[in-house]
């Protein structure tokens, strides 16, 4: 009794992505055509479930019961013979292991031990290969084949063993996903594990790119994890109208960051963020902030917080400012700017650390003793030696002298020319050593020679 099936449906495991496209088989005898095989791929593992309906070649379903299948995955599907010489995998369910069939013909059965690599070839590259289904016929003692031998698309099949096993391909690319339509390539997630991981000995792990986002990944508490003896993640926006991104990183939490780069290293010169730009009215790192907080916080914890350097990185041998972690200062072209409207205000040069103030004071019968404003005797070292320059007020002439110098005060005497104590008042200006830098005279700072002016 010759017998006909018709696959309603195979649900897989082979892979997680696409779908699977089987030709469908004509009802032998039937005054209507058979509906067409289609079925999906779905999950992950090793095992296909393969549904279909059993006819006898009259188009009338078989007598419900146990039956005797052959199924064969194999590359060349023309006919039975060579469908049996290019097997990649073989499987006899019979005896115990016979498919139950209902009385309308249907039935499923499960095909495991299907490994991914059946689908690929000894080149590496996954092709498409055929499903043949025999069943046996207890009337003629024979296996009846089920023609025609059905297509399985390779495409879909070809990233289950790129998943589990490992493809080498010599066009630089393992596999290609692209969806014209408005939606992703690849979506990749995992609950608890790494939703899409990429991994290059020599060049580039994942290398994604789109007219949107190159990248999108949202997770909790990694959105993107990126390692490589190059780039960990690499972005490029190629030149077009607007504001683009090479990296976007946004984060809708009330704390934590947008980004976050380590230098996972104690030693050495690593950084966490390098910015460039290559534009002349450009900037190498913005920071914006856009309501009340502030625009860049910089922390180092005992190291400089700020340094400023001229020319090209990494050269650090034109120091030009900073700011080490005690809050000073220093600003080392020797010229303080100020803008003005018409002009530049300029400081003056000192070898040493020095801190200055000025006042007015008075004389009372030839004496008076002017008390240091506190808050720079607090920045300045009174305990040293420090100075203090004095000038006359008036049209008639008078000597001062300054008789004495003490930590917080210091006195000025003054007389007239033939001898008597002055009542005049004078400007005096108190220069002092800044107060942890009374030894600091000429620092040397090591500089290269200018490079040459390119033509």
């Amino acid at each position: 009794m010759n017998k006909t099936i018709i696959a309603v449906g195979i649900l897989g495991a082979v892979l997680g992505l696409a779908v699977l496209l089987i030709a469908g088989a004509p009802v032998q005898g039937s005054s209507s055509p058979a509906p067409a095989l289609q079925g999906g791929i779905t999950g992950s593992g090793d095992t296909i479930n393969f549904q279909g309906q059993l006819y006898d070649n009259d188009g009338t379903p078989v007598a419900p019961g146990s039956y005797g299948m052959h199924f064969v995955i194999c590359r060349d599907g023309g006919n039975a013979v060579n469908c049996q010489a290019s097997a990649e995998w073989s499987r006899y369910f019979t005896g115990a292991e016979a498919v139950t069939v209902d009385g309308e013909g249907l039935f499923s059965v499960l095909l495991s031990g299907i490994e991914p690599q059946v689908f690929v070839d000894d080149d590496g590259i996954a092709r498409d290969r055929y499903l043949m289904v025999e069943v046996w016929d207890a009337g003629s003692s024979n296996w009846d084949w089920m023609q025609p031998n059905q297509q399985i698309t390779s495409m879909a099949l070809a990233i289950g063993y790129i998943r589990k096993y490992h493809v080498e391909s010599s066009n630089q690319s393992i596999l290609t996903v692209i969806n014209s339509a408005d939606g992703r390539g690849i979506t990749g997630q995992s609950n608890v594990g790494i939703g899409v991981y990429g991994a290059s000995n020599t060049s580039i792990g994942v290398y994604a790119s789109g007219g949107q986002h190159g990248v999108y990944a949202e997770n909790s508490p990694t959105g993107v994890y990126g390692s490589g003896s190059g780039y960990g993640v690499y972005g490029y926006s190629p030149p077009a109208a607007g504001e683009t991104y090479g990296v976007y990183g946004g984060n809708g939490s009330t704390t934590g960051g947008g980004g976050y780069f380590w230098a996972d290293n104690s030693d050495g010169s690593a950084f966490g963020v390098r910015g460039r730009s290559d534009g002349s009215s450009g900037y190498g790192v913005v920071a914006h902030h856009y309501w009340y907080g502030t625009g860049l916080g910089v922390w180092s914890y005992g190291g400089d917080i700020i340094r400023g350097y001229k020319r090209d990185y990494p050269n650090e041998q034109d120091l030009r400012v900073k700011v080490d972690n005690g809050g000073n200062v220093y600003a080392y072209s020797y010229n303080y700017l100020v803008g003005q409207e018409q002009g530049f205000l300029y400081t003056m040069g000192s070898p040493g650390m020095w801190a200055e103030d000025f006042g007015t004071a008075t004389l009372a019968n030839g004496l008076v003793t002017v008390t240091i404003e506190p808050l720079f005797a607090d920045a300045v070292s009174l305990t040293v030696d420090y100075h203090v320059f004095v000038t006359v007020l008036g049209d008639e002439p008078v000597l001062l002298f300054v008789s004495a110098k003490e930590p917080e005060e210091f006195t000025v005497r003054g007389v007239t020319l033939d001898g008597k104590p002055a009542d005049v008042s004078f400007d005096y200006r108190i220069v002092a050593k800044r107060l942890g830098y009374e030894n600091l005279r000429m620092e040397s700072i090591p500089v290269e020679s200018p490079p040459p002016k390119e033509p």
